[in-house]
C-alpha cells in the first residue's frame, strides 16, 4: 500500500467497524460500534474520514504542526459518530438546494441558512 495516498482510492470505505479493535461497551450491538461513511460525495467522504483521523489522534505531530492544538485526549467513536452525522446531514442539504459537495465552497449566507442562523 505504500504510494497510495490517502482518500486516494476511488472505492471510498462506507464504514470503519471498531469491532476488534476498539473495546465495545456491552450495551452496544456490533452494527452500532461503526463509523458509517455512506451518503457522502468523495470529497465529503474523505473529510469525513480526515475529521474521525483528528478527532481520534488530537495529538498526532503532524496535527500538532499544522496549528490545530485540540483536546489532548482522543474523542470517542459515539462522538465521532455524531460529528459525522452532522457532515451527512449537511451533504443531504446541499445536495436538496444545489450548494457546491465541497463545504469550504460554502458562503456564509448558505452556511447560516443550513443551520437556521439570520444573517443581519
Amino acid at each position: 500500500m505504500s504510494g497510495t495516498a490517502f482518500g486516494a482510492d476511488t472505492n471510498e470505505p462506507q464504514a470503519w467497524d471498531f469491532n476488534d479493535v476498539l473495546r465495545r461497551p456491552a450495551r452496544l450491538l456490533p452494527g452500532q460500534w461503526r463509523l458509517t461513511l455512506m451518503q457522502l460525495t468523495e470529497v465529503q467522504n474523505l473529510l469525513a474520514r480526515e475529521l474521525a483521523m483528528i478527532e481520534f489522534n488530537p495529538r498526532h505531530p503532524k496535527i500538532l504542526a499544522r496549528g490545530l492544538h485540540l483536546q489532548p485526549r482522543p474523542c470517542k467513536v459515539g462522538t465521532v459518530q455524531r460529528h459525522v452525522g452532522i457532515l451527512r446531514a449537511m451533504a443531504l442539504f446541499e445536495a436538496g438546494e444545489g450548494l457546491p459537495e465541497d463545504f469550504g465552497q460554502w458562503s456564509t449566507a448558505d452556511f447560516a441558512f443550513r443551520c437556521g442562523w439570520r444573517t443581519t
